[in-house]
């Protein structure tokens, strides 16, 4: 309200206010703003989602007859209830409902703020899920009178896991303001399928059950393509087992391109297709496990074999508990759901990010650390460490070798990105593309001179010492030679000499022209001495420059630094 004062208050006319910009231009309507003439109120009025402006300014003239005066008026506009804090009640992480029992109830109290912002309203609540659509009511609601959550549904098509939020939300004039979750998941199951009167409490396994080895060979017609195995029995004939899974390595089945399992029929099933085609001969150790409906779990072991003539495949199996092994920690480190993923506990909805964050490798020094470029500043992962556990990045180096015709030809190396989520921007927006892959030349690498140099001289050194050697004792016998010259003289004159004699020159010759071993021996010696026998360089030839390998050694800003090193990893 606007109460001015004039000091002849009951003989002049009333004032009249008028509104001016600060550059004086008049104004006749205010937007967001009224004034009542009869009462003298200013007021604001906003409709919107947003505050239309933060400070405002205004010259507020008073004018009776030609007499006026001014002043200056400020506005500062805050929308306070966008910054609301809400204190809210603890639920539990988990909970397990188990159809048609009597229904689940959770105290939930209402949230409270503070009292100096009750001008913001109630919190208004609703039940999502982490698609943000809302949750079928015949599964849980909300009783705020009471302030609980009630769970209860009798419809089998509600069995299901549950990603569920609790969303509180201020909405002042109806428009939405600060919003918080409470988040849980919920396990709708079936019943458990005995019949009333059973009691599972103290039930046990009858005998260990034992399922025969199997086996399957390569290339064989005729054989099991999948085997059951029959349901285990307790001490309670009603009590039945409750589930039944399959694990190797302590990974859950299927074990990729081998064999899959089925809990509703027990039933083992060998992807035939795929084993012929890969042929992954070796042993798998598979684990059964049996649970009761009172929690006791009982397990039994049986081996499954693969035997096959390829002898390169011998190694399948070790690798492939490597693969698992690798899968099963980068699921437990990022995996939230088929659509969701978390890193550093933020979890993150996989629709909302691209997967274009581009890399490049940007620098190489005379030391071999390549420093990898991202587009954008990504996310300091607390666990980067587990870049090396997951093999994220592979790293080839590849070097041509004999196809090397000049120091212009490059090598060449390889990064490739086998785990994508160590890799996402700040702003959550950007991911790498899965298996991404970058390339850069590498000028060729020469070996180490001063191993070169060594080499060289103790080849010349040799060499002048057996020369040295053998001319002093073959002395008189070279004299006779060029005297007589035997091997000239003789065949033109057709005189017949021994054989014995024959082979003493050949070797004289052999030996004056430094041939002491033959070629093709020491050929054959060299390759069987350097090279494995699947053409691999022998590990004995490690530490030379030529056999160098690539190693991951990790940098703390959003770069990445590769080390070319020889079988050390460094962080």
């Amino acid at each position: 309200m606007l109460q001015w004062t004039q000091s002849l208050q009951d003989q002049c006319p009333k004032i009249i206010y008028k509104f001016y910009r600060l550059d004086g231009v008049h104004i006749i309507a205010i937007k967001n703003i009224e004034f009542d003439n009869q009462a003298n109120i200013l007021s604001f009025k906003i409709n919107t989602q947003k505050i239309p402006f933060e400070n405002q300014s205004l010259i507020i003239k008073g004018y009776v007859n030609d007499i006026f005066a001014e002043s200056l008026l400020t506005v500062h506009l805050t929308d306070k209830c966008r910054e609301v804090t809400f204190n809210k009640p603890k639920l539990s992480e988990h909970y397990i409902y188990e159809l048609g029992s009597p229904q689940i109830e959770i105290s939930h109290t209402n949230w409270t703020f503070s009292e100096d912002l009750k001008f913001c309203g109630s919190v208004f609540y609703s039940i999502i899920d982490q698609d943000e659509q809302n949750i079928d009511p015949e599964i849980i609601t909300i009783d705020l009178n009471n302030e609980k959550i009630l769970i209860s549904t009798f419809n089998e098509t509600k069995v299901g896991m549950y990603y569920i939020s609790i969303k509180g939300q201020l909405k002042p004039s109806g428009f939405s303001k600060s919003y918080d979750f409470l988040n849980f998941t919920l396990l709708i199951k079936l019943p458990t399928a005995f019949t009333v009167g059973a009691s599972c409490d103290y039930a046990i396994l009858k005998y260990i059950p034992q399922i025969p080895p199997q086996n399957y060979e390569v290339g064989k017609s005729s054989q099991v393509k999948s085997f059951k195995f029959a349901k285990w029995s307790t001490n309670e004939t009603k009590c039945e087992f409750q589930s039944y899974q399959a694990f190797y390595n302590g990974n859950l089945l299927p074990i990729p391109s081998i064999i899959s399992f089925s809990e509703s029929s027990r039933m083992f099933s060998l992807m035939t297709q795929e084993i012929e085609e890969n042929q992954p001969s070796g042993n798998y150790e598979l684990t059964v496990v049996g649970q009761l409906p009172n929690g006791i779990k009982y397990s039994t072991e049986f081996s499954f074999k693969i035997t096959s003539s390829n002898q390169e495949n011998l190694e399948t199996q070790q690798q492939l508990k490597n693969e698992l092994a690798i899968q099963k920690e980068v699921d437990s480190t990022f995996f939230v759901s088929k659509d969701f993923f978390k890193i550093n506990n933020r979890i993150i909805k996989r629709d909302s990010i691209k997967s274009n964050l581009n890399c490049t490798i940007s620098k190489i020094d005379m030391l071999g650390k390549v420093t990898l470029k991202f587009s954008k500043d990504i996310i300091e992962y607390s666990q980067f460490s587990k870049l090396k556990i997951t093999n994220a990045l592979v790293i080839k180096f590849i070097q041509f070798g004999d196809d090397l015709r000049s120091l212009s030809d490059y090598d060449q190396l390889s990064v490739q990105f086998k785990v994508q989520y160590f890799f996402v921007t700040e702003d959550l927006t950007q991911i790498i593309e899965k298996d991404a892959i970058i390339y850069s030349k590498v000028p060729p690498q020469l070996p180490n001179t001063q191993q070169v140099g060594s080499a060289i001289t103790g080849t010349v050194s040799f060499n002048f010492a057996l020369t040295m050697l053998m001319g002093f004792s073959l002395n008189n016998l070279w004299m006779l030679l060029n005297t007589l010259q035997i091997m000239v003289h003789l065949p033109m004159l057709g005189i017949s000499i021994p054989s014995n004699a024959i082979n003493m020159f050949q070797n004289l010759i052999g030996i004056s022209n430094m041939n002491l071993i033959p070629t093709a021996y020491i050929k054959k010696y060299i390759l069987t001495f350097v090279k494995e026998s699947n053409d691999d360089v022998r590990g004995n030839f490690a530490t030379m420059d030529i056999f160098l390998i690539s190693r991951l050694i990790y940098n703390s800003d959003f770069a990445l630094t590769i080390q070319v090193t020889n079988l050390q990893v460094f962080y």
